[in-house]
């Protein structure tokens, strides 16, 4: 199935340019949380065929969240992108952990995916901020 996220986010960013500064903002706010999200799944085949590094797709996991964070989201909504995101990392780091066994990434990236992910722990404990 093809994904539509990087349409929508150009969607969104013309309809903010239509509708003037002012409405911008929030179409803003969204066309950065649509375009981090697309990123971001673009990131995994790539990952996978060995195209892309776990950094990568850490880094577009964290601009994910933190295009969510800036909307503001709050409370139980701060709290639910926060775990999205570690959720995110533990796949991440289960992945890395297949690769390093298979001899296809160094060890040391598997050190990285364990940060990745105690990373997103403390954010889910703090429930969501940094």
């Amino acid at each position: 199935m093809r994904d539509l996220r990087p349409r929508l986010a150009a969607l969104i960013l013309t309809l903010a340019a239509l509708a003037g500064p002012a409405a911008a903002r929030p179409i803003r706010a969204e066309a950065r949380v649509a375009a981090a999200a697309a990123t971001f799944a673009a990131t995994q085949p790539r990952l996978a065929a060995g195209a892309a590094t776990p950094e990568l797709v850490y880094t577009w996991s964290v601009r994910w969240l933190d295009a969510q964070r800036d909307q503001p989201l709050k409370g139980k909504a701060l709290a639910a992108a926060a775990r999205a995101h570690l959720d995110r990392m533990i796949a991440l780091e289960t992945a890395v952990t297949a690769m390093v066994n298979a001899g296809t990434l160094p060890t040391i990236e598997g050190a990285a995916a364990t940060y990745y992910r105690a990373e997103a722990e403390l954010w889910v404990e703090r429930k969501g901020k940094r």
